[in-house]
């Protein structure tokens, strides 16, 4: 059982991985942001951007659903396991 200063305890460490790994992530995510932004398209037509999006979080070990929830453009991507639920919407 954990108690409120525990459960304090564990949101700030989690809380300070998830910086981190985005501080890690800085220079790929800034590429990304450009590649997309050099290659516009049409909302619900974003087939590039899906597909670089779903590309690199495989590379970084997230297990992708692609065509997810009945749109070609969607995706699922998963990592982990746990009582923690992070969505990439």
């Amino acid at each position: 059982m954990t108690t409120p200063t525990t459960e304090g305890s564990l949101i700030s460490r989690a809380k300070a991985a998830a910086q981190a790994a985005v501080g890690d992530a800085r220079d790929e995510l800034i590429e990304i942001s450009r590649e997309i932004h050099a290659n516009p398209e049409l909302a619900m037509e974003e087939k590039r951007a899906s597909g670089l999006l779903a590309q690199r979080l495989e590379q970084r070990g997230f297990a992708v659903e692609r065509g997810a929830f009945g749109l070609d453009t969607a995706f699922r991507a998963r990592w982990g396991e746990g009582p923690v639920t992070l969505a990439y919407l």
